[in-house]
């Protein structure tokens, strides 16, 4: 840190680019970097160290969300939209939540409509007891997310603001009675 304070008193960009090069221990660490580069005008150098991160840690099995965005981001501004839809919904697929959904609408109707299926067909598989509602052994609450287990949304809420949000009240109101 006192040698990155030093280049940045220095004005020396490239050698903090250097120095944070070294201790790309995380997703987090690459995404400072490529924020480093973002917020001095290297969009392109920032791309490149968020897909060298998202590259590196594909296989994590909780990623850096931020990173995800921060790519998706990138080649969004760039307009690279098959390379966007593509960081989007692999996050969508591993986490989904309200927000990539509609990055996903936003992007493609079609991809939209295969969220939606892909979160019916995990509903069916949250095995409703004989009363139609989903059994989770533990419900943990993070900030705007309702989930079971770990960092998984509850299937049937996250549908239910899905319909809402794209204003289908009937779709919406009838998972609200099933669940």
């Amino acid at each position: 840190q006192i040698l990155d304070a030093l280049s940045e008193s220095e004005g020396d960009l490239d050698a903090r680019i250097r120095l944070r090069a070294k201790d790309l221990h995380s997703m987090g660490a690459y995404l400072e970097l490529a924020r480093l580069c973002l917020d001095n005008g290297r969009e392109d150098e920032a791309l490149k160290w968020a897909e060298e991160g998202l590259w590196q840690f594909k296989d994590d099995k909780w990623p850096d969300e931020r990173l995800e965005q921060c790519a998706f981001d990138l080649y969004s501004k760039q307009g690279n939209k098959d390379k966007a839809q593509n960081v989007i919904w692999n996050a969508f697929l591993r986490h989904p939540d309200l927000d990539k959904y509609v990055a996903i609408r936003d992007l493609d109707a079609e991809l939209a409509k295969k969220a939606i299926a892909f979160l019916q067909g995990g509903m069916a598989k949250e095995n409703p007891d004989k009363h139609g509602k989903g059994k989770f052994e533990r419900i943990v609450i993070h900030p705007g997310v309702v989930s079971f287990g770990e960092r998984q949304p509850v299937t049937s809420v996250l549908l239910t603001s899905i319909f809402l949000y794209d204003k289908n009240i009937d779709a919406a109101w009838a998972i609200v009675k099933k669940h």
